[in-house]
């Protein structure tokens, strides 16, 4: 120790009875008064005066070859080191703690607190009347916990070497791990409750282990309960290396008790209702070594033992971009396989050999390695679309249904459809990509055409046929202001029409953009119910007269005209003066009538005749100058008297 601590120790010495130095090293040789050791301290050499050591509690605390030595004086009534609470002692080199007096402890631990010791060190605990590691003489104990180290405790009177004194009570024992070696004092048990004694739950999954129960007095176990004492159950494992057990005659059992009571006693699985008479149970354990095989970590070998199963331990490799598929006693995954913390028996036939798993590992596909090409956007068919997946790893093309597989959704209509991709064999993990489904084109089967021959009938009628589109739906209209329907556009009147249809597609077919056609209704013909006919017998009067009588038309305007040269009009034609006459006619339609062809007939007004009637004088007589005879002559003067007038026919 440096000349600077050991001064400050001293200073400190003198400030307190009891010197505490938190993560200090501490030589015990300099001690000179009570001390309680704080978290973080290491002792160190031989205690030479008698003071009381003690350990905080929380603390945890080294021993690096110390040495405490009892005195048995009655002044001094303490143990070798006494825990103040919960502690943990850690072994480094060679340590030996005994009872300062005979009634304690070499190591104390007080009801209901734990004291933990571990290390690579050894410790060498005893006491007369009290345990080596434990309580004393009517002086219960807490919880003991070994987990590694050289350990050897002991008895030489009524207690037990771990556990509780003489009419005295201890809580659990458990050996985890280390060398544990234990003798009993006079009717005790090595590791268990002293005379008259109870001890907890004795529990030894680790280690080996050396316990030997009193040869002196009425005897006690190995393992268990010392005379007339009590004990919990005991459990050893198989996960231990050895346990060696010995005890004199005069005990019934080396893992049991001696005339008192006890729990349930359990060795490799095995219940055993009374005890053990068993001195040496030995388990053959070989080591399981665990290879990363390319990943990153480190895992602690892990021991099992011949003809038992065990669970293996779980992974701690990793290993980017890769999954952990278990282990395998190959390399290259040729040999035995093992799932993660599978169960496992006799992997090898040799006791103490190391059999080494391989880590398994398979690529994730979402390594950057693995690359996997688009796809372009495909048409809708009615049916489910799979395109070819191309998955590459790096330069390297992975084959379906060995390397990967492919499942797809959502890949019948147009859309966004869906592709997994899960890894297989080497490969793990799943990738999801999507690619298009656009629409497919809608066709014409039959395109609609305009219905020929229309004529005008007064009725509307249907302008086109039908025309048919395989997908999507076809839609006509009327016009260019028209508007879009199934229905197929109708007319009544003549006139030419444009007729406008188009395919209106769906939800997986584009439409077809509009186009046009022509349909038209004719006409109809007018016609005559009457024509007309020339008026008989018109001879001349001087006066106008109608040329003929009226015809009929059912439609249209039926027109007349007088000569050739004339002018068609609705009125009837006439004329004045005698002689033939040529009258036209001729229907004049609408917009939905046809014209009837002009045609003509001839009208004549004839002369006026001359005729001598003999008559009696009338008043009608034509005895006035200037009145025509029968021949159309003016008379002049005064007309003939013979007796006989010309009269006016």
């Amino acid at each position: 120790m440096k000349l600077t601590n050991r001064l400050t120790i001293l200073a400190a010495l003198l400030l307190s009875s009891t010197a505490a130095f938190a993560g200090e090293n501490i030589d015990l040789s300099l001690v000179s008064a009570d001390m309680v050791a704080q978290d973080g301290d290491v002792l160190t050499d031989s205690l030479t005066g008698n003071y009381r050591i003690s350990i905080a509690d929380g603390a945890t605390v080294t021993l690096d070859d110390v040495i405490i030595e009892r005195v048995n004086n009655e002044a001094q009534s303490w143990a070798g080191i006494s825990c103040e609470g919960n502690c943990t002692i850690i072994l480094m080199g060679s340590n030996r703690v005994k009872a300062f007096h005979q009634s304690y402890p070499g190591i104390y631990v007080p009801p209901n607190n734990t004291l933990t010791l571990k290390g690579t060190g050894s410790l060498e605990a005893s006491s007369l009347a009290g345990a080596g590691i434990g309580g004393g003489l009517e002086i219960d104990c807490g919880n003991i916990v070994i987990e590694s180290g050289n350990i050897t405790a002991s008895s030489t009177y009524t207690a037990a070497g771990i556990g509780s004194g003489q009419s005295a009570s201890c809580q659990n024992i458990t050996i985890s791990g280390g060398i544990v070696s234990v003798a009993a004092g006079s009717s005790s048990a090595g590791i268990g409750s002293g005379l008259f004694g109870s001890v907890g739950n004795i529990t030894i999954s680790g280690g080996m282990v050396t316990a030997e129960g009193s040869v002196n007095g009425n005897g006690g176990a190995a393992i268990g309960g010392g005379f007339r004492g009590t004990a919990g159950d005991v459990l050893i494992t198989d996960s231990v290396t050895k346990v060696s057990t010995k005890t004199s005659i005069k005990s019934a059992y080396c893992i049991g008790i001696s005339e008192g009571s006890i729990g349930e006693i359990t060795i490799g699985g095995v219940v055993y209702p009374d005890g053990v008479n068993d001195s040496v149970f030995v388990f053959q354990t070989y080591d399981v070594a665990f290879d990363s095989n390319g990943g990153f970590g480190t895992m602690e070998n892990q021991r099992l033992v011949y003809e038992r199963s065990f669970q293996l331990v779980n992974n701690k490799f990793t290993r980017k971009d890769y999954k952990f598929n278990g282990w395998n006693t190959k390399v290259d995954g040729k040999g035995d396989a093992y799932a993660d913390q599978d169960s496992v028996k006799n992997l090898t036939d040799s006791a103490g050999a190391v059999v080494t798993l391989y880590a398994q590992w398979s690529k994730l596909l979402s390594h950057s390695d693995i690359t996997v090409d688009s796809i372009d956007e495909q048409t809708y068919t009615g049916k489910a679309i799979t395109p070819e997946v191309v998955l590459m790893d790096g330069k390297t093309k992975l084959v379906k249904d060995t390397d990967y597989t492919v499942t797809f959704s959502d890949n019948t209509d147009v859309g966004i459809a869906k592709i997994t991709i899960a890894g297989k064999g080497y490969y793990s993990g799943k990738i999801q990509k999507t690619f298009v489904i656009g629409k497919a084109d809608s066709k014409l089967a039959t395109a609609p055409s305009a219905v020929k021959g229309l004529a005008y009938t007064g009725k509307a009628q249907t302008l086109i046929k039908a025309g048919k589109a395989e997908h999507g739906t076809l839609l006509y209209k009327l016009g260019k202001d028209g508007k879009y329907s199934e229905n197929l556009p109708t007319a009544k009147e003549a006139g030419e029409y444009t007729v406008y249809y188009k395919v209106e597609g769906d939800s997986n077919y584009n439409g077809i953009d509009e186009k046009s056609l022509t349909a038209e209704i004719g006409k109809a013909d007018s016609k005559l119910a009457t024509a007309p006919s020339a008026v008989k017998g018109l001879a001349y009067t001087g006066k106008a007269q109608t040329l003929i009588k009226a015809g009929k038309a059912e439609h249209g305007t039926l027109l007349y005209k007088l000569g050739k040269d004339g002018k068609y009009s609705e009125d009837l034609p006439t004329a004045k003066k005698a002689g033939k006459y040529t009258v036209y006619y001729k229907v004049e339609g609408d917009e939905n009538y046809n014209d009837v062809k002009e045609n003509s007939l001839t009208v004549e007004i004839a002369e006026k005749a001359s005729a001598l009637v003999r008559t009696r004088p009338v008043a009608e007589q034509y005895k006035k100058e200037g009145d025509f005879d029968l021949k159309g002559r003016k008379l002049q003067g005064k007309p003939k008297a013979r007796g006989a007038y010309y009269s006016k026919i």
